[in-house]
């Protein structure tokens, strides 16, 4: 819920309202005299049948402004809208309602007939990444690269936050919502663009932020007398071509498909679900629709108590859509099955076999690709780890890595000038030294550094490629999506087999290049296993 003053509570509460508006399209603005009627505002972050996680709606603005404006050069222009209520003082209080881009607009007898959605839409940009790191990374890339803001400074309250995540490569994400939709379900939550444009993954909550009683609602409110809740997940593991199902003890309640989520496959995925379905489980919430005076404070995701009347003090009511007329109404309503009529068949079948996916054992093309999707740092005399590829193969084949790593080298460190930096570049192969660049000396500024490497790759294990960078005499560094790499070969399959994540730190000496002997090197490695 936006967090507006107590007057403008008090004020909203009236018997008689007056509103105001303030708005922008471009470079114009207008007020409620450039408004043909009412303007609407719609959105949701579930369907009307269930309690939804990982859901990716596209809010929706429709207004017809009576302003001189050309509709061709209207589209794609940027509107904003705040909606202001009159307090006792005399002077208005202004919430915002969010930034909405114009999809369409048509000359009419009324005025210039609107349809604008909002920043969601800005993520219907192509993927061709492989996603690999921490939900956190991973969604601040995305919005970096749709050119948009993530408004969560960090995801720490949300299951799975600290796990590393990597796609499944034959995933069917093609996009940047399609990838926030998977990562929000891994977090147990939806996303959103909040009424400053920001992108915003939102929970789901349990704390009631208002309660409005029957004075405060129109007539026709409907309620149902039954809690919607989930006591049972299932989960497709697509490279086993089965479902896994996890339940409560008490498994009374409605299952939540997760389909073939392709960020739940790798790593410890049992515990990962299972922390999911504990977050689920504490949804507990009546479906029900209502209408209410135009107040504009109200967000998806805001658990209401509706005491008297049809209400239920003791019960918690989520809304999970709405449709915000201006100077009119606000229609709220949060979707929910009924666990009592839920399949007790579909639970058996979640249980047994299940086709995923089907794969071919013939000889087509498989790559990996990597993207880094945080900054990387790499002091003066340090090594950090740049590139990690997991990757597997269903027969002993020969793979190719290639790579272009963009990077911004400052010589000068704690004062002291160097004419030219020094970088190295050693691949390790299962943990394992198996290769090591010469050392290039690079001086101020950006440089381009291209990698190649053939791999035998054995079949039916989970390898690793991870591609470390030594600096000596300056400091390299590497922006979020600088890097472009991919292993790609014949026979290349994805595997669920890994179980854990293997963080390598080494302190490689110098190397004699006339005598290169890597069981010479003297490695101080430290193994963290998560």
């Amino acid at each position: 819920m936006y967090n507006v003053s107590n007057d403008f509570l008090t004020a909203i509460n009236k018997q008689i309202i007056v509103y105001s508006i303030f708005g922008t399209i471009g470079a114009d603005s207008f007020t409620e005299a450039d408004i043909h009627d009412a303007f609407t505002i719609g959105n949701q972050c579930s369907s009307n049948d269930e309690i939804q996680i990982g859901s990716v709606y596209i809010g929706e603005l429709n207004i017809t402004l009576l302003l001189e404006l050309d509709a061709y050069e209207t589209v794609g222009k940027e509107i904003s809208i705040q909606v202001g209520v009159k307090l006792a003082d005399e002077t208005f209080e202004y919430v915002p309602m969010g930034v909405f881009t114009v999809a369409e607009a048509e000359k009419t007898k009324q005025g210039l007939k609107i349809k604008a959605y909002d920043n969601m839409s800005k993520l219907d940009v192509a993927f061709t990444e492989q996603a690999q790191g921490t939900a956190y990374q991973i969604a601040s890339y995305s919005c970096s690269e749709c050119g948009l803001t993530l408004a969560n400074a960090d995801f720490d309250n949300f299951p799975n936050h600290t796990q590393t995540l990597m796609e499944y490569p034959d995933s069917d994400i093609e996009t940047h919502r399609d990838l926030l939709y998977w990562l929000a379900q891994t977090l147990g939550c939806f996303v959103t663009a909040n009424r400053d444009g920001e992108i915003e993954f939102r929970s789901f909550g349990n704390t009631v932020v208002d309660t409005l009683d029957t004075s405060h609602r129109f007539t026709g409110g409907k309620f149902a007398d039954y809690i919607s809740f989930y006591t049972g997940l299932s989960c497709v593991n697509i490279e086993e071509q089965t479902t896994s199902y996890y339940a409560l003890p008490d498994d009374d309640g409605l299952t939540y498909n997760l389909g073939s989520n392709p960020f739940l496959q790798y790593n410890n995925y049992d515990q990962a679900r299972q922390d999911l379905l504990s977050a689920i489980s504490s949804f507990e919430y009546v479906p029900f629709s209502i209408s209410l005076v135009a107040n504009p404070m109200y967000d998806l995701g805001d658990v209401l108590s509706f005491p008297n009347g049809l209400g239920d003090s003791s019960k918690k009511f989520c809304i999970t859509k709405f449709t915000f007329k201006y100077g009119k109404s606000l229609s709220i309503s949060g979707g929910g099955k009924n666990p009592k009529l839920a399949s007790v068949r579909s639970k058996e079948e979640k249980e047994i076999t299940a086709l995923a996916k089907s794969k071919s054992d013939k000889d087509v093309i498989q790559y990996y690709s990597f993207t880094n999707m945080a900054d990387i740092t790499i002091a003066d005399g340090s090594t950090e780890t740049i590139i990690d590829i997991r990757y597997t193969a269903v027969k002993k084949t020969v793979a190719i890595f290639l790579a272009e790593v963009l990077a911004q080298i400052e010589t000068t460190v704690s004062g002291t000038d160097y004419f030219d930096g020094e970088a190295e570049f050693y691949y390790y192969f299962d943990n394992t030294l198996v290769s090591r660049i010469p050392k290039e000396t690079w001086a101020d500024g950006d440089h381009i550094k291209h990698l190649l490497y053939y791999i035998t790759t054995e079949p039916g294990v989970v390898h690793r490629l991870e591609i470390r960078c030594k600096m000596t005499g300056g400091a390299a560094f590497i922006p979020m999506g600088s890097i472009k790499a991919c292993i790609y070969g014949q026979n290349l399959v994805a595997s669920d087999d890994w179980s854990g994540t293997i963080k390598v730190t080494d302190n490689p000496i110098d190397i004699d290049l006339i005598d290169i002997s890597f069981e010479s090197l003297n490695e101080s490695v430290e193994v963290e296993f998560t």
